[in-house]
């Protein structure tokens, strides 16, 4: 009798041991599932609401490469926006809505993002934002729903996509994307499938130019019936801008609103793009409102044999003061309040376009037609400079 009871509890010992290694291997395959199939979820312990950054927003947009399919073009801005002063703040505001999108299993058998479109929409209704101060890139949804991506997955290649969340928008939704660095993005829309290649901006273009409107004066100096100093800059920018992408150089403005980019936000987008230049675009000031004239500023601490930064400063001077008819003031070396001119280790230089305390200077700067000869002379010196180099 013992024996037979000795038999039956091996047998239950056995039974229990080989339950318990199933169990354990049932709960680490479903573990493994959700990390690979759903890794926002795991990320956020099961929940798909709100996630929080730690990257700046300096949201500047600006165009993105498209291929179209026969149902039409996907569109894509060349516009920019400021959505933060400085690096750290408005973070949180910038990822304190919308849900979390699933990101996928990665692929390494695709160079793109795959991005599943719900039946009805078209590619003219999907807009490309690429929001490179904010390191986003943004896909627009005209009548689109927040609910289908409840249940779809973004997938493909997901290398450089820290983070992904869908968006309510009037009659719009938002796919926004946190990516690890600047990128340029080419689409293809085909068969309810928006696919995404990311590429560094230097395998996609030849020419690349940085522009950092920085235009600032004491408060005390503001005078409050004509434009601001930021504002003249940012629109000088604008106008350059248009000049410089209809040659086919790829321009990136660090803003296009009233507020200024911060150094290190400047900096970073120089090391992540590789430009051919840096270009700041300010006014100057003085107590003295008898003082006018133009002047540029250049790196004198960096040597960059050829065309350097000197060379850079006084096309711009020559080509600006002969643009608008009006008095140089010379070069000067970059001091201690022009940190990105002295840290860029491209060629780099600042065109104060004019006294935003001197009287005469201040009434042409307010004026449209002005600004549009100041842009066309700094896109004269650029042309000059790659002529050059």
């Amino acid at each position: 009798m013992s024996e037979t009871v000795g038999n039956i509890y091996n047998i239950y010992k056995k039974t229990l041991i080989f339950t318990l290694i199933c169990a354990v291997i049932l709960i680490g395959g479903a573990f493994a599932y959700m990390q690979i199939m759903h890794p926002a979820v795991m990320s956020g312990l099961g929940s798909r609401g709100v996630q929080e950054i730690s990257h700046g927003v300096l949201g500047t947009m600006a165009n993105a490469g498209v291929n179209d399919d026969s149902s039409g073009k996907v569109m894509s801005t060349n516009n920019a926006d400021n959505s933060g002063k400085a690096s750290a703040t408005g973070a949180a505001e910038s990822k304190a809505e919308g849900t979390a999108l699933f990101l996928n299993g990665a692929s390494a058998e695709s160079d793109y993002l795959w991005v599943p479109v719900a039946d009805g929409i078209s590619s003219s209704d999907i807009t490309i934002e690429n929001h490179y101060m904010d390191r986003q890139l943004w896909v627009s949804i005209a009548g689109g729903d927040s609910a289908y991506y409840g249940d779809e997955y973004i997938s493909g290649n997901l290398e450089g996509v820290m983070y992904g969340a869908v968006i309510d928008d009037a009659d719009r939704i938002i796919l926004r994307f946190d990516m690890d660095r600047v990128y340029e993005y080419n689409t293809i829309f085909e068969n309810g499938v928006l696919y995404i290649e990311k590429m560094r901006p230097r395998e996609v273009y030849d020419r690349i130019v940085v522009i950092d409107p920085a235009g600032y004066a004491p408060s005390e100096l503001i005078n409050h019936d004509s434009l601001t100093p930021a504002r003249i800059c940012q629109d000088i920018s604008a106008k350059l801008l248009t000049l410089l992408e209809a040659d086919g150089i790829r321009v990136y403005v660090t803003s296009l609103d009233e507020r200024v980019a911060v150094d290190d936000d400047s900096l970073a987008l120089l090391t992540e793009v590789h430009p051919d230049m840096y270009i700041r675009i300010e006014t100057s000031y003085d107590e003295d409102s008898k003082v006018y004239g133009t002047e540029t500023v250049y790196n004198g601490t960096y040597f960059i044999p050829g065309f350097g930064s000197v060379e850079l400063a006084d096309l711009l001077e020559a080509n600006v003061t002969t643009a608008i008819g009006g008095k140089a003031v010379g070069l000067a070396e970059a001091g201690e309040n022009d940190a990105v001119i002295r840290k860029a280790t491209v060629p780099a230089a600042t065109i104060k376009v004019g006294y935003y305390t001197n009287t005469q200077e201040n009434i042409l700067l307010n004026r449209d037609d002005y600004r549009s000869r100041i842009a066309e002379g700094i896109a004269a010196a650029i042309a000059s400079a790659y002529s050059e180099e």
